[in-house]
């Protein structure tokens, strides 16, 4: 009985030892690797370089909102039925429906913003 008891303890040390050799891991590395990785795992400095990102599109926005746009716009309308108006009998044209406008109807539109 007392031989089991000794087995089952030198078997579970045996493991216990084995699992903490197998769970450091060896990772050769010179002083330049060694302060790449930890440049590169660093939180901090990866999020200062995002602030950095957004602060220089920031930056390249407002640059952008003082530059002139320019805005361009057409319109094509085609009339089946031109629009008619009805004028009363004071002005010379007996009340009958006068036809206004083309068949065609073109529109352009361009317009520039300049800020200061």
């Amino acid at each position: 009985m007392k031989l089991i008891k000794i087995q089952t303890l030198f078997v579970l040390i045996t493991i216990f030892i084995v699992n903490i050799n197998y769970a450091q891991d060896n990772i050769p590395l010179n002083l330049e690797s060694a302060i790449d990785l930890a440049l590169e795992k660093n939180t901090d400095i990866t999020i200062s370089n995002y602030q950095v990102n957004t602060s220089e599109f920031a930056l390249k926005e407002a640059k952008g909102n003082f530059l002139p746009k320019l805005y361009a716009n057409a319109n094509y309308n085609r009339n089946i039925n031109r629009q008619v108006i009805f004028l009363p009998d004071g002005l010379g044209m007996g009340g009958t429906a006068t036809e206004l406008g083309a068949d065609n109807d073109y529109r352009a539109v361009i317009e520039a913003l300049i800020r200061k």
